[in-house]
């Protein structure tokens, strides 16, 4: 049995080879070739800041498909579709080219004609924005390299979709101009949006405390005498002739930033109903700068030193120079405030010299002295913390 072929079968073939060979001669005659276009792997821009309408850097990174053969240009196009991005103030020397053994150049003229040279070249701002890095002559960048693009000094500008929006824009890597475009490509987009702010509160702590210190307690290099309670001192009968001290331990804890400031002051000098009274020291005379304790001169006709009363410190730390120094008092807390403890951060209330101290308030009167059963002034304290 054999086959015969139908003169229209016949005819529809040799119009089919025809054609094909119509089509390689249009191409032939036009010289258009079959292009290997591949995408770019591992593409990513990753910004520095996401937020709207600030200035940025953006760190661009890809993996090659193919070489990037000599002269071949990569654009970096911003937002293909719109002009929302602002490269005014971009520099080519603000773009930075790494990976694999890549050496970059400052521009085509420093092109020495090694392998792995580029150059960043052609920011444009647009539309469209992109800015090209380009290989150098006898560049040729292998096959599967991991290529970087980082931009710096913040000078690209993100677009601002408006207050409270979200938006995505394409990062086009590759993007198609020149003639001489490499033949890989990638969309990568980055996402701009508002900041979000973080808030919180923490609250402000102040703890003060006075509690009395017992009798044959160290303050600052001198023994208590009687036994004192938070809200009072008791001298009882004064012994001619013999300093007394009563003492008070002072803490504080406080979060204050700046630290803090006690002073303490008395409403009057020890006096009593009848107006008599015990001077402030040394003989009345409200010493400012501590110095150690002396007894009153008890001159006949200056009731001033007849008796007086000081404050002593055990706080070293006070205001960085510990004026008290050791066994040294201070008169002028009478109507005055004056500074016994001092920190200059937080305080935990228990650790010497930052938290806690010791204050001391000696007597001592002379044979002059009035008589009364009913000396008494009133002690305030005053913290300041300062946040």
């Amino acid at each position: 049995m054999h086959w015969v072929q139908s003169s229209d079968s016949r005819s529809r073939a040799m119009r089919a080879v025809a054609a094909l060979i119509i089509a390689s001669i249009f191409i032939t005659f036009l010289g258009i070739a079959p292009s290997v276009q591949a995408s770019l792997t591992q593409a990513s821009d990753t910004i520095d800041d996401s937020d709207r309408g600030v200035d940025t850097d953006h760190t661009i990174q890809f993996t090659l498909a193919n070489a990037w053969d000599t002269g071949e240009v990569i654009r970096i196009q911003f937002d293909p579709a719109g002009d929302n991005f602002d490269l005014t103030n971009l520099l080519t020397t603000d773009i930075a080219i790494s990976g694999g053994a890549i050496n970059q150049v400052a521009n085509l003229a420093a092109c020495s004609g090694a392998a792995d040279e580029v150059y960043a070249a052609n920011v444009t701002e647009g539309p469209p924005d992109y800015f090209e890095i380009i290989a150098c002559p006898l560049g040729n960048i292998a096959a599967a390299t991991a290529v970087t693009v980082a931009t710096a000094n913040t000078r690209i500008t993100n677009p601002d979709p408006g207050a409270g929006n979200s938006q995505s824009y394409v990062v086009r890597i590759g993007a198609p101009g020149p003639a001489t475009a490499h033949e890989d490509s990638a969309d990568v987009r980055v996402n701009i949006h508002d900041d979000v702010r973080v808030t919180a509160t923490v609250a402000t702590i102040l703890n003060f405390t006075i509690a009395g210190l017992a009798t044959t307690t160290d303050v600052n290099g001198t023994s208590t005498t009687v036994g004192a309670y938070a809200e009072l001192i008791p001298f009882q009968e004064l012994t001619v002739g013999q300093s007394e001290v009563g003492g008070q331990r002072l803490t504080v804890e406080t979060n204050a930033v700046n630290g803090f400031s006690v002073t303490v002051e008395a409403d009057q000098t020890l006096t009593s109903a009848i107006g008599a009274i015990i001077d402030a020291f040394a003989n009345g005379a409200t010493t400012s700068s501590p110095i150690g304790w002396v007894a009153p001169a008890n001159t006949l006709g200056s009731v001033e030193t007849y008796g007086h009363w000081g404050v002593t410190s055990e706080d070293s730390s006070l205001n960085g120079s510990d004026p008290f120094g050791a066994y040294l008092f201070a008169g002028n807390f009478i109507n005055n405030p004056r500074e016994i403890f001092w920190h200059d951060g937080p305080a935990d209330g228990s650790t010497a010299h930052i938290g806690e101290t010791d204050v001391g308030y000696a007597i001592q009167v002379e044979s002059l002295q009035e008589p009364a059963n009913d000396y008494q002034a009133t002690l305030t304290y005053v913290v300041t913390p300062v946040f």
